[in-house]
């Protein structure tokens, strides 16, 4: 299993996520949501191998998709680095 790190706009992107979540439905809402964002992401700790290799902007990254968003991380032979989680409708290379 590879140690998980929230790089600064991951950061950024999750509390976006529970924020708009919570505008649109509840806390219960926004707290589930979330917690399977951070769930889904621990499975792809332990398999990385689930998630697809593309490339934004010259730099590889691996790309997960949870329900609407898709997780992009990057991952060392200890590490997966959780660089932004963006929302399905968004202009990917214009965020990474």
């Amino acid at each position: 299993m590879l140690s998980i790190t929230y790089k600064p706009f991951a950061r950024i992107d999750l509390e976006d996520i529970w924020s708009y979540t919570l505008e649109k439905w509840s806390v219960e809402q926004a707290e589930f949501y979330v917690r399977e964002i951070y769930n889904e992401l621990k499975k792809l700790s332990i398999h990385p191998s689930i998630a697809k290799s593309v490339i934004f902007n010259e730099v590889e990254y691996l790309q997960f998709k949870i329900n609407h968003h898709f997780a992009f991380c990057r991952a060392t032979y200890d590490e997966l680095m959780v660089i932004r989680i963006l929302h399905e409708r968004m202009d990917f290379q214009r965020h990474l």
